[in-house]
């Protein structure tokens, strides 16, 4: 397996949630890739085979764990599996969600309850018990949400999911874990522009390679490249499809 120059997570054990297919599973190879064991929890048991087939012709280790992020026994039990076979958890990827589509007065109770259960309170379900695992043995880790665009936005037929990201990107869990060593982060996978932490953010925690670094004052940085036109969120985010950096600094 080919491993990735600048991002070395050798003796990590990551856990993904939607491991299956999606963003999930090109994640899911990516921790791989770079050296990571990877816990790959989602409901369809065949194609978490796959991905796991994926990642060992490719030279990785891999676990498939058949998980129900909307019930705390199914999560506590991927926890546990994962721990066990793989070894020490260090890293949580919040990445399993659903999405109903059609016109916003057919969607009923049912279609809310999917979507909130899943992409919300099962985000919420898995970073509390991968916390209380990691805390009682007093051993640091990192949990990554996997929000949207949509969490800024609104988009008439999915108003479960906007509802559901938004509330995943304003969560207040980071504040409780911070005592305890923990960090979370939120990813945008496809906006078009750079992810804004809270503004009473003064560390970036959304890009690995800039953790611990200052954002500028739209999206954190407190200026540190104000002078350049960029900073360090913006810059570290050239590249991303669709994403176009803007100017930092006063306007003129």
């Amino acid at each position: 397996m080919t491993r990735l120059p600048s991002f070395d997570l050798k003796g990590e054990v990551a856990l993904v949630t939607g491991a299956s297919s999606g963003i999930g599973r090109h994640l899911a190879k990516l921790l791989a890739a770079a050296g990571a064991k990877v816990g790959l929890a989602a409901r369809r048991a065949d194609l978490l085979a796959g991905v796991a087939s994926d990642i060992a012709a490719a030279g990785g280790e891999s676990l498939p764990i058949t998980c129900d992020v909307t019930r705390l026994d199914s999560v506590t039990a991927a926890v546990a599996k994962a721990e066990s076979e793989l070894g020490p958890l260090t890293i949580l990827v919040n990445n399993a969600g659903v999405v109903v589509s059609k016109p916003l007065f057919e969607h009923s109770e049912a279609d809310w309850d999917h979507v909130v259960d899943t992409n919300l309170k099962g985000a919420w379900l898995a970073a509390r018990e991968f916390a209380h695992h990691l805390v009682g043995l007093k051993r640091p880790g990192r949990i990554i949400n996997i929000s949207s665009v949509l969490a800024s936005r609104t988009i008439g037929r999915v108003p479960a999911y906007c509802a559901a990201k938004a509330g995943l990107c304003r969560d207040r869990f980071q504040s409780r874990l911070l005592p305890n060593r923990g960090r979370q982060g939120a990813d945008f996978p496809h906006s078009a522009k750079a992810p804004r932490p809270d503004r009473g953010s003064r560390r970036c925690t959304i890009v690995p390679r800039l953790a611990g670094q200052r954002l500028c004052d739209r999206c954190g940085c407190r200026g540190r490249w104000r002078a350049r036109g960029r900073c360090d969120l913006s810059r570290a985010m050239r590249g991303w499809p669709g994403f176009s950096p803007r100017r930092v600094g006063p306007r003129r």
